[in-house]
């Protein structure tokens, strides 16, 4: 009985990991680890900038509200925004911006959607 049960909870974990991998793909990949794929980044840059999300994640964790809390997300990305482009080289920093720009128009579409 419980080789039964026990083969039931793996079949069950299977078919919703295979499940969700049908509907989403790959799973995403952390802003950090992201970063450091599409800029190429030495391990110093990755250890800093996986340093500025943390901060930034943790200051805005005191937020009462909702709102607050968008409020203080929003100026943090644009703080790290520019502490990012800071740490990056020429080539770096081009490719970056050109992540920026297909980021922001992206939003653009969704929005336009709903």
């Amino acid at each position: 009985m419980k080789k039964i049960l026990l083969i039931l909870l793996l079949a069950v974990g299977f078919l919703s990991t295979a499940t969700a991998y049908a509907f989403h793909g790959e799973p995403r990949k952390s802003p950090v680890d992201f970063l450091i794929e599409e800029l190429e980044l030495n391990d110093d840059q990755a250890n800093t900038i996986a340093s500025l999300f943390e901060e930034a994640r943790d200051a805005c964790e005191e937020s009462s509200s909702r709102e607050e809390r968008h409020e203080c997300m929003k100026a943090q990305k644009e703080t790290l925004d520019s502490e990012i482009a800071t740490l990056l080289t020429e080539d770096q920093l081009e490719v970056f911006n050109e992540l920026q720009s297909r980021r922001r128009e992206h939003k653009r579409e969704r929005c336009a959607n709903d």
